[in-house]
């Protein structure tokens, strides 16, 4: 069976669909699909990175793009960029077709002009089609959304009409699951990771007189960085010995460095602000931390979705101190697989000193955290699910 997958996802690095995207691909290969990738554009900070591409390929993945990543695109490909990459991606999806027969197309992100024509195309060839749905965007739209972007129409009419017209929809949490609840053939597809104990990084002994938290995100109002400040705030006036390392493009974010600059006015040398960082800075970062903290609010669009950034730190085996929002506390105990915040600051931080208090117990939440992982976010297992579903269907139509 050949399986196209295509969307809105940039390749190799630098985003959360990056990843999800390389771990459906490998997971599909490993069920024993042959499988194809169009992303809409490259994106990479540093050329080694692109090794990631070359692994791919070298297991037989193959990979296109809509836009090549050394294109500097027109302010008209900007302005009409969902229905020119939807062109480039169906004529691609065609001459696939006719290398070898295209058996599914499975689609990433909600944007309607740049699904129909392979959508259509795929209905013309009986390809089975999916869609795999990771956020609510309808819901992230506000009116300021259609007057700023022109995108934005597109978007919201792809997330009402695509789903819609697939065969089979993945959601990537619970409550997406229910709302899509006129489908028939419905998967849930949580963050998915290779679990190998052969690649597990080894746990840092913790150092008796440091404890250095690590942040990544954007610093978004999602991510709620208000709670993070008070969090950390509360817990560095009893463990001195704390410090917190924050990565991630916050000029992304609304607010810019507004919340960067509200740490180093309360924290000083306790916190550390790496922003913005290459694939193999982020790793080293990574194996430095002690621990891993994920702030989120308790709001619909994060309910509904799942934090990616979940599955790299528990695979580290090192504890994560993560909110109680959505799906997580129905996959990982609190004070046994991670730290679950409860949005009680008392209560939180009493929690989380109690683990960078006490060494034994950090390493045993980062290594029960690993094993639970390894066995609800396995993507072998849940692609060869899927892989399954794809074929019956295809016999039952």
């Amino acid at each position: 069976m050949h399986i196209l997958i295509t969307g809105y996802f940039y390749l190799p690095t630098g985003m959360a669909s990056s990843a999800r995207i390389r771990n459906i691909a490998y997971g599909f290969k490993a069920a024993g699909a042959d499988v194809s990738i169009i992303a809409l554009k490259k994106n990479f900070y540093e050329e080694p990175e692109m090794k990631i591409i070359e692994e791919m390929e070298q297991v037989g993945i193959t990979v296109d793009y809509a836009f090549d990543g050394s294109e500097s695109l027109s302010l008209l490909d900007k302005l009409l960029i969902h229905k020119r990459a939807g062109d480039i991606v169906k004529d691609k999806t065609v001459k696939l077709h006719q290398q070898k027969k295209i058996d599914a197309v499975f689609l990433y992100g909600v944007a309607y002009s740049l699904h129909q024509p392979v959508l259509k195309f795929a209905k013309q060839i009986g390809a089975t089609t999916l869609i795999d749905i990771v956020e609510l965007r309808i819901k992230m739209l506000g009116i300021k959304d259609y007057f700023r972007d022109p995108q934005t129409i597109d978007i919201a009419l792809g997330s009402i009409k695509t789903p819609q017209q697939t065969d089979i929809i993945l959601t990537i949490s619970e409550e997406l699951y229910k709302k899509h609840n006129s489908k028939k053939d419905k998967y849930l597809l949580p963050g998915i990771e290779h679990w190998n104990r052969k690649e597990v990084t080894k746990t840092n002994d913790l150092n008796e007189d440091k404890f250095n938290l690590l942040y990544i995100g954007i610093l978004s109002d999602r991510d709620d960085p208000a709670y993070l400040i008070e969090l950390f705030k509360s817990i560095l006036s009893q463990a001195p010995q704390a410090t917190l390392t924050v990565v991630g493009n916050y000029m992304a974010s609304k607010k810019k460095d507004y919340w960067v600059k509200e740490m180093q006015k309360k924290f000083g040398d306790a916190v550390y602000i790496a922003g913005r960082v290459t694939e193999a800075e982020m790793n080293r970062l990574k194996s430095e931390a002690d621990g891993f903290i994920l702030t989120r609010k308790n709001e619909l669009p994060e309910i509904c979705a799942f934090p990616t950034r979940l599955l790299e730190f528990l695979k580290l085996k090192k504890p994560v101190f993560i909110s109680d929002v959505g799906d997580i506390p129905g996959y990982l105990e609190h004070m046994k697989e991670a730290c679950i915040l409860n949005g009680d600051l008392d209560n939180d931080s009493r929690n989380a000193l109690s683990i960078i208090n006490n060494k034994s117990l950090a390493n045993n939440i980062g290594t029960s955290g690993w094993q639970k992982g390894s066995e609800v976010f396995n993507r072998e297992t849940h692609m060869k699910n899927i892989y399954t579903l794809i074929k019956e269907y295809a016999s039952s139509n």
